[in-house]
């Protein structure tokens, strides 16, 4: 893993970086049923529309997005996801923690 693998998408038949550049937005927001915080990750056109194609092709195959090579949210994709969002769910503790990984990808800071 290099610094520039900071965010990574893998399926079965891939593994593609994703370029910080095609992040365009990020909100977090708390779990109703715990106390952890979830992060969204908004990608533009170009990414929305490559992770539909790799989505499509996966169905019912797992699909992991790993940040600094520890998986984040890992998943059997059950439909083609077109609305270029990348959840990462009960992932962060508290909204500091949730924060600072957005502050990570926002910065570009390389992984630890």
């Amino acid at each position: 893993m290099s610094d520039n693998d900071i965010l990574v998408i893998s399926s079965p038949s891939d593994r593609f970086v994703v370029p910080l550049d095609c992040i365009t937005g990020y909100s977090s927001y708390p779990e109703e049923a715990t106390d952890s915080f979830s992060v969204t990750i908004t990608l533009n056109t170009d990414m929305t529309n490559w992770y539909a194609r790799e989505t499509a092709e996966h169905i019912g195959e797992t699909i992991s997005i790993s940040f600094c090579g520890t998986i984040m949210s890992q998943g059997i994709v059950q439909e083609q996801v077109t609305t270029g969002r990348l959840v990462l769910p009960d992932q962060f503790d508290g909204r500091a923690g949730a924060h600072a990984f957005i502050d990570q990808i926002v910065q570009r800071q390389p992984c630890p």
